[in-house]
C-alpha cells in the first residue's frame, strides 16, 4: 500500500515537474484548465528526464504511464539509467499500478500567483519562464537551481501533445524533461 501511495505521489511530482506553472492571469488559468482536461483523456504519457554534466548524460529516467480511462487506473513503468563515477552504466526498471488517476493527478498543478516571470501563448502553444527562486514552489519539490526554468507546452487538435522544461541545478548540471501524450 505504501508503495502505491509513493508511486501516486511520484506520478504527481513528475506531472508537477512537467507543468510547473502558476496562474498569472485569466489567459494562463484557462490554459492550465485546458491542460488538465486534455490529460483526463490521455491514454499514454511518456516522460523522459535527463541530467547532463558537461554535455555527458549522467542520469536518465523514462516513465511510461498507460491509463485505462474507463477505470481511472494506470500502469506506471520506470526505467532509470545512472552513469557511475567510473563511467559504468546501471539500469533498473520497475512497474507499479496506480488507482484514481485523473488529469489533475497527471498534470499535478499548484495554482498560485507570481511563479512565472513571463509567458506567451501563441498558436495554441504556451512558453514561459519560471525564476530560479520560484522553481521549488512551481515543481512542488525541493530544487536548488542556478538558472531560470524554461517551459513550453504544445497542443494539437485540442489535445496536449508535448511539454518540455529545463534548468541548470546548483551543481551546474542541466535538468531536462520532455513529456509526450497519446490519446
Amino acid at each position: 500500500m505504501k508503495f502505491k501511495k509513493l508511486a501516486a505521489i511520484s506520478l504527481c511530482a513528475l506531472g508537477a515537474a512537467a507543468f510547473g506553472l502558476s496562474a498569472c492571469g485569466d489567459e494562463v488559468s484557462e490554459y492550465l484548465d485546458k491542460m488538465v482536461s486534455s490529460a483526463d483523456r490521455a491514454t499514454t504519457v511518456v516522460a523522459q528526464v535527463t541530467l547532463t554534466d558537461g554535455g555527458v548524460t549522467v542520469y536518465t529516467l523514462e516513465r511510461r504511464i498507460e491509463v485505462d480511462v474507463a477505470t481511472r487506473t494506470a500502469s506506471v513503468s520506470d526505467s532509470k539509467t545512472v552513469l557511475s563515477e567510473n563511467f559504468e552504466t546501471v539500469t533498473t526498471s520497475t512497474t507499479v499500478s496506480v488507482e484514481n488517476v485523473t488529469g489533475k493527478t497527471i498534470v499535478g498543478l499548484k495554482l498560485s500567483g507570481g511563479l512565472t516571470a513571463s509567458y506567451e501563448i501563441a498558436d495554441g502553444a504556451l512558453s514561459c519562464t519560471v525564476p530560479k527562486d520560484k522553481i521549488t514552489e512551481a515543481l512542488s519539490r525541493q530544487v536548488s537551481a542556478s538558472s531560470d526554468m524554461t517551459l513550453s507546452v504544445g497542443f494539437e487538435n485540442g489535445n496536449m501533445t508535448k511539454a518540455e522544461y529545463s534548468y541548470v541545478n546548483s551543481s551546474s548540471r542541466t535538468v531536462s524533461v520532455t513529456v509526450t501524450y497519446g490519446y
